[in-house]
């Protein structure tokens, strides 16, 4: 073909020679089977192998009833032993096919420096195998703050055996999931401005919010975002609370128009808030007449807001109220 190529580059206008072919080389003179199939015939030489019983040239079992073999396809599939080659009256008896038909077989690839026929001749394959990169092991230790630590990955009990990898255990801890931890005990002073007279009051049994809630229940809505809960009431009070102040100005809501109650409360307990990262995220403090406050009936959310009131969930009682301030007096009287 490249002959040709080249040849047809040279031609021009000027040149009419017509450039000399080489013959054709007579192809390679086969010898052993392939040579006689050539010569003779592929039935010539099936017969020939067959009247010598040459045990590739003859007939082809049929498989029937009572032939004494099973067919497992599945034991043939999974069995280990070399892959069949096809009979030779098979092949000789394919028109035009010179090549050996064989099995179909998995693709695996040759063992180096091994031999198969080819059409010249036997040919050796020469197979180049890649040795895969190597895998960077996994450090057996951990470095952290500058001491050893085995990794969660590599931990091995008392029986040598390699445990999968785990978080590492964290210590129990005693602070409840909302943070709010007991602090101390307190006893606190409260003020409260109030248009009501002392009558309303004891009639009323206290001062009691404008709805009805339970302790319990206002607590866990604080508890879920406490300065959120606090904003709101800044915002909108929440008819659920009662405002009171930790100073007699109440303020800026004390005149002498107004009755002011002093409200006190004894064997109280402190529940700090959890840290804040600063001032504006400082959630309120909670006192509560229990030291646990899933289990208070009496509860003081603050200081709240700017005025920095002290709220009463639910109401005050009327036992907490200890003095009234009437209207144009300097002092208080029992209730």
């Amino acid at each position: 073909m490249h002959d040709h190529e080249k040849a047809g580059s040279h031609t021009g206008a000027g040149n009419s020679r017509t450039p000399a072919r080489r013959p054709a080389s007579a192809p390679p003179a086969q010898h052993g089977l392939l040579g006689l199939q050539a010569a003779a015939g592929n039935a010539a030489v099936v017969q020939m192998l067959r009247d010598a019983d040459h045990p590739w040239a003859r007939e082809q079992h049929e498989h029937g009833a009572g032939c004494g073999h099973q067919e497992n396809h599945q034991e043939i599939a999974t069995s280990s032993a070399p892959v069949q080659r096809s009979a030779v009256h098979d092949v000789l008896r394919s028109a035009g096919k010179l090549g050996v038909q064989r099995a179909v077989e998995p693709r695996t690839a040759p063992a180096a420096g091994a031999a198969h026929e080819g059409r010249g001749g036997p040919v050796t394959v020469q197979t180049a195998f890649r040795k895969p990169p190597p895998v960077p092991n996994k450090p057996d230790k951990l470095r952290l703050g500058g001491a050893e630590q085995t990794s969660g990955a590599d931990q091995t009990n008392s029986a040598g055996q390699t445990s999968a990898a785990a978080e590492p255990a964290q210590a129990p801890s005693d602070t409840p999931a909302h943070g709010y931890t007991l602090a101390e005990s307190a006893s606190l002073v409260f003020f409260r401005a109030d248009g009501r007279s002392p009558e309303v009051i004891r009639q009323a049994n206290g001062m009691r919010s404008r709805n009805n809630t339970s302790v319990a229940t206002e607590l866990a809505m604080f508890l879920e975002d406490p300065i959120a809960y606090a904003r709101a009431h800044v915002s909108s009070p929440k008819p659920t609370l009662v405002s009171t102040a930790l100073d007699a100005d109440c303020g800026g809501y004390a005149s002498n128009d107004r009755h002011l109650y002093r409200i006190q409360v004894s064997g109280w307990h402190k529940f700090a808030a959890p840290p804040a990262r600063s001032k504006i995220l400082t959630k309120p403090t909670v006192y509560a007449n229990s030291t646990s406050l899933e289990s208070a009936t009496a509860a003081v959310i603050g200081p709240v807001g700017p005025t920095q009131e002290m709220d009463f969930i639910g109401g005050i009682p009327l036992a907490a109220i200890t003095g009234c301030r009437r209207p144009g007096e300097s002092g208080f009287s029992a209730l």
